[in-house]
């Protein structure tokens, strides 16, 4: 989930960067936050997916034992 709201929160300071001074964008940190958002959205949602698999595979595997947990 982290990943996720990083993602979110230097998506919302590219854009408050954009509207400020959009040639910052192109130089320095803020193409790393940039990119942080472009890729960061992706993976967490490709990790919460997988973590959905991994809690669904427990559970029924928990159920045929008869654990019940």
């Amino acid at each position: 989930m982290s990943l996720i709201a990083l993602a979110v929160v230097s998506y919302l300071t590219t854009l408050i960067i954009g509207l400020v001074d959009r040639f910052a964008l192109a130089h320095g940190f803020f193409v790393f936050v940039a990119w942080v958002a472009y890729v960061g959205l992706p993976v967490g949602f490709v990790l919460l997916m997988v973590l959905l698999i991994v809690s669904m595979r427990r559970r029924s595997a928990a159920q045929r034992r008869g654990d019940g947990k």
